[in-house]
């Protein structure tokens, strides 16, 4: 960041500036949908304080279930 863009209020995102404005609209968010339990672990721990959980839609997801990897997986066996 550069000394002018922190002049002109761009050292403060958008969400740090809105909540001073707004604290009784603010609540923590604690279900991600994104990441398994394994890998949203860290961040949970982290940068969370272990209050981020996995949706059950997402928590046992594996890279090798999603449908790209199991159609490289097949024909990388089909090959053989």
């Amino acid at each position: 960041m550069t000394f002018r863009a922190a002049a002109d209020g761009l050292s403060l995102t958008l969400m740090e500036r809105l909540i001073p404005r707004f604290p009784s609209h603010v609540c923590m968010l604690t279900t991600q949908y994104r990441m398994n339990s394994a890998i949203m672990k860290w961040a949970s721990d982290e940068l969370y304080e272990s209050r981020l959980t996995a949706d059950i839609s997402v928590a046992n997801h594996l890279l090798k279930d999603l449908p790209v990897c199991i159609s490289r997986v097949e024909r990388y066996n089909h090959l053989e």
